[in-house]
């Protein structure tokens, strides 16, 4: 993930617990969701396009 994805953007979730990290890797996207009170990444979800993506649009660059 570190090594082959790139950074994309950070927000926190609805509920203000977690924070959800968006990578882009080859032709998908990943987002970590990231406790913050156990300061642990507590789940990882890839997918390409829908709902996931949706809430980071119109943040997401064109050239990834």
């Amino acid at each position: 993930m570190w090594k082959d994805g790139v950074f994309i953007e950070n927000k926190p979730s609805k509920n203000e617990l977690e924070y959800l990290s968006l990578y882009g890797i080859n032709k998908f996207y990943v987002e970590l969701v990231y406790d913050i009170d156990s300061n642990k990444i507590v789940e990882v979800r890839s997918f390409k396009t829908g709902k996931t993506l949706d809430k980071y649009l119109p943040d997401i660059p064109n050239s990834i």
